[in-house]
């Protein structure tokens, strides 16, 4: 039974990988570079603590959870733009290449 689900997995990791291809290039087509997804990592960073001051003073709990809310977008712009550049890289190659 272990057999087949390992046998599996490698057909559905690859299925997966094709989505998130997909995904990327939609992404770029839309004129999303890797440099504006890194720029609204740090952006996220900065607005969560802006948030977290701002807001202290009315209602400190509440303040806090938006600040992380907030401060939890950085890694996924910050995975975006790791995976933009991937792909900008590979487009580059092919280009110089072909």
């Amino acid at each position: 039974m272990l057999t087949n689900i390992a046998a599996m997995l490698p057909g559905e990791v690859a299925g997966i990988r094709r989505v998130g291809i997909m995904v990327i290039k939609r992404i770029q087509e839309l004129g999303v570079t890797s440099d504006m997804a890194y720029m609204a990592s740090v952006a996220s960073i900065a607005l969560s603590v802006a948030t977290w001051f701002s807001e202290k003073d009315k209602d400190t709990a509440h303040a806090e959870r938006f600040g992380i809310f907030i401060g939890l977008w950085a890694p996924t712009f910050a995975l975006l733009g790791n995976a933009l550049q991937q792909e900008e890289s590979r487009r580059s190659t092919t280009e110089r290449i072909g």
